[in-house]
């Protein structure tokens, strides 16, 4: 009987190659009336078996060296600062090339929590007070990553200008554990405050420059105390997230966190008042409320303290730039609590009209975090459905990542921002 054509079969190879055994097994598409090796042949020759074969073997064999390489790599950066691996970048980065021996080597030394720390405290360049220019940082990171923006744009304008890192933002894990929302935007407040009065000025403009988290405070400290600052330029707001799972995670432990800090709250209150109200069994009962609010309280802080891991600077070695921005890999369910709660309330104020003064919010195009287009979107009809007298705005910058500022696009955030500010303080505004 004619034998039929074979299309495709799974096939085991034993193969002999530089002297050296090796097995694969893959799914290989024989041509049309060949026939396989026999099982009863443990070793042959490559050369006499079909090319798909040789071509199968040469990806394997790549495929394989790439992760045995990767693999080394991450062992070897392990071994030389274990101690510090929780401030290493990610292990690839956004092209989903690995990153070389050399350059890990060159860029390791700032990421260790004494390099981090060094660039948490206050960046502060003197200028002329009657405008002061105030940057915050985003979550997980230093004010590193904004001080060349800063120092160009303090040549530029002749501003004083005053860069802060996000409150908690130390490099240290118990501020983290420490740090709450609103934490986070009254120290911007006290900052807005202490800008004002150290001015000369009767009435000195406060210009915000708020960076992914930090844009978020500040959107909500403009819609709580309109007036606060004078004119804004917020990058990178994370006002919908590009991760289905990270959106998953942030709701969860929001819910999470409610819920506990209710049961906590709602058993203490429950035990003065039985404990006050003299009822038959009350005493009782109020240790009852009492042994489950100490219970739901250590659960929270049980959650709150669990680390998760970070996807911030997933993106900065595609650009030179960055290679040299500390970023903390992981952070607590503390802080991206903080975070969500940030998001939800900046999100509601600058889509239902409540921010007053006139702003520039921007993407980078390539925003490895943040859903750029739903996010810019979603403002600019809220822009367009509304009458102002201000000016508010909502832009895209090309190539560029989270951090707009660098990158190609660049130059073309620095147009964006520069000639916003210029028309701010040429109006008086």
């Amino acid at each position: 009987m004619r034998s039929q054509p074979i299309s495709s079969r799974s096939v085991s190879l034993d193969c002999s190659l530089n002297g050296r055994e090796i097995a694969v097994s893959d799914a290989l598409s024989l041509e049309a009336g060949a026939s396989p090796p026999s099982e009863t042949d443990s070793t042959f020759s490559l050369l006499t078996f079909p090319k798909a074969a040789a071509d199968a073997w040469r990806k394997v064999e790549s495929q394989y060296s790439l992760y045995r390489r990767k693999q080394d790599e991450v062992a070897r950066i392990r071994r030389l600062s274990s101690e510090d691996i929780w401030l290493l970048p990610a292990e690839r980065n956004g092209s989903g090339k690995y990153i070389t021996s050399e350059a890990r080597e060159a860029d390791r030394r700032i990421y260790r929590k004494d390099a981090f720390a060094k660039y948490a405290p206050p960046f502060v360049l003197d200028g002329s007070s009657d405008a002061i220019i105030i940057g915050y940082g985003g979550i997980v990171t230093s004010n590193y990553s904004q001080r060349r923006l800063m120092v160009e744009t303090n040549r530029l304008f002749g501003r004083r200008v005053e860069l802060y890192s996000l409150y908690g933002n130390d490099g240290t894990r118990d501020s983290l554990l420490k740090t709450t929302n609103e934490d986070i935007i009254s120290f911007l407040e006290e900052r807005a405050e202490a800008a004002r009065a150290l001015s000369s000025s009767s009435r000195p403009k406060i210009i915000f420059f708020g960076y992914s988290t930090g844009a978020l405070a500040g959107a909500i400290l403009e819609a709580r105390r309109p007036g606060t600052f004078d004119s804004m330029v917020l990058t990178g707001m994370p006002l919908f997230l590009r991760s289905h799972r990270d959106k998953v995670l942030l709701k969860a432990g929001n819910f999470a966190d409610r819920a506990l800090e209710s049961a906590s709250e709602g058993a203490s209150r429950w035990a003065e008042w039985l404990q006050e109200s003299g009822a038959p069994g009350g005493k009782v009962a109020a240790s009852l409320c009492r042994l489950l609010g100490e219970k739901a309280s250590g659960y929270l802080s049980a959650l709150h303290s669990i680390t998760v891991g970070s996807r911030a600077g997933s993106g900065i070695h595609d650009f030179k730039e960055l290679r040299k921005v500390p970023y903390l890999k992981e952070s607590t369910v503390k802080n991206y609590v903080a975070f969500e709660r940030l998001r939800d309330e900046a999100r509601e104020a600058l889509l239902k009209g409540d921010v007053e003064c006139p702003y520039l919010a921007n993407w980078g195009a390539d925003d490895e975090l943040v859903n750029v287009d739903k996010s810019h979107n979603a403002l600019a009809k809220a822009l367009s459905q509304r009458v102002t007298g201000e000016v508010q705005k909502a832009a895209i910058v090309p190539d560029s990542p989270h951090a707009a500022f660098f990158g190609p696009g660049g130059k073309v955030y620095r147009e964006q921002a520069w000639s916003f500010i210029s028309e701010r303080l040429a109006s008086g505004v």
